[in-house]
């Protein structure tokens, strides 16, 4: 029997697409900021660490852990929306 091919290459073209604008947003984070907010919201497919695990897995603050935290959302925000901008044009 012929099975079908349930895969849409219209998704799966999409989500190329996102996973490049994703890396591209990470890419515009330095290494210490890329490892913390991959920690802090678990996406190295671990549990999201909390500001005082952080702080004590990078040796830092909490309070210098919440401002790189806070630094690299906005940097991420940023390169988004330049991102954004390109792609509408």
């Amino acid at each position: 029997t012929l099975i079908e091919d349930k895969r849409c290459p219209d998704k799966e073209l999409e989500t190329k697409e996102q996973n490049k604008i994703i890396n591209l947003v990470f890419n515009s984070l330095s290494d210490l900021q890329k490892n913390i907010i991959i920690s802090a919201y678990g996406f190295d497919e671990e549990k999201p660490l909390s500001v005082d695990k952080l702080s004590k897995k990078f040796n830092l603050s909490k309070q210098n852990v919440v401002n790189t935290i806070k630094t690299s959302l906005e940097t991420m925000r940023r390169s988004s929306s330049k991102l954004k901008n390109l792609t509408l044009d």
